[in-house]
């Protein structure tokens, strides 16, 4: 398990197809995510398992459109 310290850093874990991370929750709970970024369209591709959509973000709607930028900056996103 290691820790995402910022958007670079999590474009730097998905390199490979496929990785999955978690955001840690209030009272220990996670919210299991399978994200990919695309290099050539710079978008993540993120599967949340908790309801079952999908997302196509760019890195700033990371922040406005998703709880992944908000757990970024409170140190609670995870690469299992």
């Amino acid at each position: 398990m290691s820790q995402i310290k910022s958007v670079d850093h999590l474009k730097e874990a998905c390199v490979t197809d496929g990785q999955e991370f978690f955001i840690l929750l209030d009272g220990g709970l996670r919210s299991s995510k399978l994200i990919n970024y695309n290099q050539g369209t710079k978008e993540f591709l993120i599967d949340n398992y908790i309801d079952g959509t999908t997302q196509e973000l760019t890195s700033r709607q990371l922040y406005t459109q998703s709880n992944i930028g908000k757990a970024i900056k409170r140190d609670r996103l995870f690469l299992f």
